[in-house]
């Protein structure tokens, strides 16, 4: 959001009729928000159950802000949101929530595989009820609990309370009514806890620490630092109640479809905790995120699924799982790099290849295949009768296959793997093909026709 010198809020006349029935009620909405003081935001809408974002695989339909800089474009000022709306005037409401707005949201979901409503309850039954506070019913059959902002920073937390009971404070928003859920049912305020009839409530302090624990006294709160954090001088800092920066964490639920089937644990070749914990640290290292950030992830996740937590707040573990996701990121930098290097070789003119020119690409394969390979040869004349070999370092060689064999990237890793106990790593048709044709220019032609004997395994 720009900088501007004079924010003005709405009054009473930037909220008439004059602004019509049907999509501007939505506009009416926002205008309200924003006299209260509640900086608002359009989000992408869900007509027919498509977001208006076109992307057939939206992972958060009619959710997703609209602005290049989301919940930081939000405004009270009554141009900008005046605009917004009129370029996009079935624009889902947005709220952010946190210092800025001083609102915090408890977000009770009642979505597949959770059960906000009975969780809450069970916690309402141990610690006392809400507090009367504004509410609105979410097009999700949730609810929004509205509260009043303590002050300070509040981390926005996903299941802060248990399955299905987020957090919504600094660095967040909520969808606000009247608003259409994917489903087709809006959002609205509940009758009786309207925000223009009810004031904003305090947090409970139970609600504020996670399900049940006590809020410790404020000597003893980092209020500013995330559960999780690293440490100049030494090692990370864990703890079992750390939570993912929530920004970071929407970002990739919306729009990385690998990190969604992870979290939601759809994948069935992760059989275990461990597998998971790796998977989702290879999505967050290529996503840029800190050791720390990716620790909390890892905690909150096995939180979430009622897994063990322990185990993630091991310095050793954490920092291995950590350290092997960033390994995987730089040797598939490095294989991506060799294969545009191979890319580039076959674009270049058919013909002769030297000695240092060969030498140069058969490098290049090396780091493609992550074998080293000294020598490609091809015993006989014809190479759709010959055998091929790969010579590795040392001497050692490998017979691939015979003639067209060679051409099925499955077969020659077969090969590699039944003789070296290395797996091939999987790639695309195109880099495939790249290197069959680069292994043609640098193969060495074994005209002997014993030399394929002298190939068999060893």
């Amino acid at each position: 959001m720009g900088t501007k010198s004079v924010v003005e809020r709405p009054s009473d006349m930037d909220i008439d009729a004059s602004d019509g029935p049907g999509v501007n009620a939505l506009l009416d909405e926002a205008l309200r928000c924003a006299a209260r003081g509640w900086p608002v935001l359009p989000l992408h809408g869900a007509p027919g159950g498509r977001c208006s974002c076109g992307k057939a695989d939206c992972l958060s339909p009619g959710k997703h802000p609209r602005t290049r800089h989301g919940f930081k474009d939000a405004s009270t000022d009554v141009a900008v949101v005046r605009r917004w709306w009129a370029m996009w005037p079935a624009a889902n409401v947005g709220l952010r929530t946190g210092a800025a707005s001083g609102l915090l949201v408890l977000d009770v979901d009642a979505g597949p595989g959770k059960d906000g409503p009975r969780e809450l309850a069970d916690l309402e039954a141990r610690h006392g009820p809400l507090p009367e506070t504004p509410q609105a019913l979410t097009g999700g059959r949730g609810v929004h609990y509205f509260f009043r902002h303590p002050g300070g920073r509040v981390m926005s937390t996903p299941h802060a309370l248990g399955p299905g009971l987020d957090l919504r404070a600094d660095d967040a928003y909520v969808v606000a009514p009247p608003s259409v859920h994917a489903s087709g049912r809006p959002y609205d305020w509940e009758v009786e806890h309207h925000p223009d009839a009810l004031p904003l409530a305090d947090v409970p302090a139970w609600v504020l620490n996670g399900a049940g624990r006590e809020r410790p006294p404020a000597a003893d709160r980092k209020a500013a630092a995330p559960p999780a954090e690293a440490d100049a001088a030494g090692p990370l800092r864990l703890s079992a109640a750390a939570s993912p920066p929530v920004e970071k964490f929407e970002a990739l639920r919306v729009n990385d479809p690998k990190f969604q089937r992870i979290w939601d644990r759809r994948r069935p070749d992760l059989p275990s905790q461990s597998e998971h914990d790796l998977a989702l640290a290879d999505v967050a290292v290529r996503a840029g995120w800190s050791d720390a950030e990716i620790a909390a992830l890892i905690i909150a996740h096995r939180r979430a699924g009622g897994q063990d937590v322990q185990k993630a707040l091991r310095q050793d573990y954490i920092s291995a799982t950590v350290a092997k996701a960033r390994a995987s990121l730089r040797e598939a930098a490095a294989a991506s790099a060799a294969q545009e290097a191979l890319a580039e070789a076959v674009r270049e003119p058919a013909g002769e290849v030297n000695e240092g020119r060969r030498a140069e690409l058969l490098r290049t394969v090396s780091k493609v295949l992550d074998v080293e390979v000294s020598t490609w040869e091809q015993h006989g004349r014809d190479p759709t009768t010959g055998t091929f070999t790969l010579v590795r370092a040392g001497g050692r060689r490998v017979l691939v296959g015979r003639g067209d064999d060679v051409l099925s990237l499955s077969r020659f890793r077969k090969a590699v793997y039944v003789e070296t106990g290395h797996s091939i790593p999987i790639m695309k048709a195109a880099a495939w093909n790249d290197l069959i044709n680069i292994l043609g220019r640098v193969r060495a032609v074994v005209e002997n026709p014993d030399a394929e004997r002298a190939t068999q395994r060893r």
